[in-house]
């Protein structure tokens, strides 16, 4: 794929792939070159609670939302805690977490190969 967009003398804007392409060299490039990078999450179970998926994962920004609309900023291969006191306040923290109050919710973000 590669050498045809080379070839074709295209500047991609934006790419959309699957996780097991993610680390690949080519990947790297192409976001070092501005292109926007997406990617689902692996399927993930929580029970009737909110799934890795319902939140919006910002790879470029490293920041992530969640349903609710609050976002905490991420560090590549690290987990984010959000913030406890919004978590304990929010109305649709039965939903998300089964956390004790006083703590906010997590999710794991994979090392991103850079």
């Amino acid at each position: 794929m590669v050498a045809v967009i080379e070839r074709q003398v295209i500047h991609v804007v934006e790419t959309h792939i699957d996780r097991g392409y993610i680390a690949s060299p080519s990947i790297t490039e192409l976001e070092t070159e501005g292109s926007l990078i997406f990617c689902k999450p692996w399927k993930t179970q929580n029970g009737d609670l909110h799934t890795k998926e319902d939140f919006n994962i910002n790879l470029k920004n490293k920041t992530a939302t969640c349903p609710a609309g609050h976002c905490e900023k991420f560090e590549y291969g690290k987990t984010v805690q959000f913030n406890p006191v919004v978590c304990d306040k929010c109305a649709v923290r039965t939903n998300c977490t089964k956390a004790a109050d006083g703590k906010g919710r997590t999710i794991s973000i994979l090392t991103w190969s850079k």
